[in-house]
């Protein structure tokens, strides 16, 4: 993915613009592979994200001034919060592909779902304003990014006569599929000025990683646990819970992404008020948030003493977020790490 992408930034010649974003991709992989090899501190690799967001934001010279139309036919000027609002806007759809980084196919798979949301709505903006790709930059981080995301495929998707992805994407990918897609969603909704894309929309092209994260830090939250732990209590592992194969999970929540992306696509094109797809967005993940909590609240309840089940509700799983998640159960055997005695022994007992 790395190489693929500054092939593209080097053959395709990436505008000024895009010197910020290759900045901070280059820190948010260097971090990932340091968090993918030695344990890490949450604390440095989110400082380290806003870095990175920060860099991208600045460099693209695109910022969010107000919030638009969200909050009903008045907006709110953001004044002298617009860059600290413009980084957390790229660093929340960063961190929610990170998050989401949890089988064979799933991240990427996203990454690729959105991007090519994105690039429908550039399209549109394009074709609207009688100009064909206003934004440069947009156009080539855009197709590089799309073809990159479509060679990763090979190695990373599940298919007959590959029944585990050869590679998975680790924290140094997810981030930096995440920024990339941030990056690129600041120029569609701001880059265009008042004829871009509406906050409410973006949210609909990114439903299920923000979705995840929100829930994630919703669940932490009512637990009284640490937000930066890993735990399995994704609308991904609510699936396999429910006996769906990996393959089947994936394919739902790409189903699920496609749909979303439709919704914010066809009601930003049909001129529905942004109002409408920014509360929407928050009523359906309302649903989904008390459809997961009562899933998992009765799941647990199952398995545990009543007297116990909100601490095993609440409890995290301090496990590798890639490939084998879903795959093996905790009791077999990892295929991705060499087997001990002292583990093996540990497992028997």
């Amino acid at each position: 993915l790395v190489l693929g992408l500054l092939a593209a930034a080097l053959i395709a010649g990436w505008p000024a613009e895009t010197i910020g974003l290759g900045i901070g991709l280059v820190v948010v992989f260097v971090l990932g592979v340091l968090e993918d090899r030695w344990p890490m501190r949450r604390r440095f690799w989110f400082a380290g994200m806003v870095a990175a967001a920060a860099a991208a934001v600045i460099g693209g010279q695109h910022f969010v001034t107000h919030t638009g139309p969200v909050l009903g036919p008045f907006e709110i000027p953001l004044s002298i919060f617009s860059l600290p609002f413009t980084i957390a806007f790229v660093g929340a759809i960063a961190l929610g592909f990170r998050t989401i980084d949890r089988a064979d196919g799933l991240c990427d798979g996203q990454a690729l779902i959105s991007s090519l949301a994105l690039t429908i709505v550039a399209i549109i903006l394009a074709s609207q304003q009688a100009t064909a790709w206003p934004l440069p930059g947009f156009a080539a981080v855009a197709q590089s990014l799309i073809g990159a995301l479509l060679g990763l495929a090979f190695y990373t998707w599940r298919r007959p006569g590959r029944r585990l992805a050869a590679i998975y994407l680790g924290s140094a990918g997810a981030m930096m599929l995440g920024l990339l897609l941030g990056w690129l969603a600041l120029q569609v909704h701001a880059g265009f000025g008042e004829a871009g894309i509406g906050l409410g929309g973006v949210l609909w092209l990114f439903a299920v990683p923000l979705a995840d994260l929100l829930f994630y830090g919703l669940r932490r939250l009512l637990a009284g646990q640490n937000w930066t732990a890993k735990d399995r209590f994704r609308l991904y592992h609510m699936l396999r819970a429910q006996h769906y194969s990996v393959d089947h999970a994936v394919l739902i929540c790409h189903g699920t992404a496609v749909g979303a992306a439709v919704i914010g696509i066809a009601g930003w094109a049909l001129g529905v008020p942004d109002f409408f797809l920014f509360y929407g967005f928050w009523v359906a993940f309302a649903a989904y948030a008390m459809i997961a909590m009562a899933f998992w609240t009765r799941l647990a309840s199952q398995v545990t003493p009543r007297a116990n089940w909100q601490t095993a509700a609440g409890q995290t799983i301090d496990v590798e977020a890639h490939t084998v998640m879903g795959s093996f159960s905790d009791d077999e055997p990892n295929p991705y790490k060499p087997q001990t005695a002292s583990s093996a022994t540990s497992k028997a007992k």
